[in-house]
């Protein structure tokens, strides 16, 4: 298996979280989004179809602020501190 790697980008971001994810294996993987209370502001699923993909995150109506960005692939999360700033 390959080691799964992870960008999330732009960080700081405005209105779109983009995520590319590599060193997938065919199946679901699940991103979910929390503010720093702890509240889900964002959760996705989407089929891996091959090594990569691109995941976007629609951030228009988040307020500013750190977030977290959790990438699970059955296997193991991957937890990603972002940035929303206006």
């Amino acid at each position: 298996t390959l080691p799964l790697v992870y960008e999330v980008f732009p960080n700081p971001a405005d209105d779109k979280i983009s995520l590319r994810i590599s060193g997938l294996e065919n199946g679901q993987v699940k991103i979910t989004m929390n503010n720093l209370l702890g509240a889900q502001v964002y959760s996705g699923v989407q089929k891996s179809e091959g090594a990569e993909m691109l995941h976007e995150i629609n951030a228009e109506n988040l307020s500013a602020g750190i977030y977290l960005i959790s990438i699970n692939n059955g296997a193991s999360t991957f937890t990603q501190k972002v940035v929303i700033s206006r």
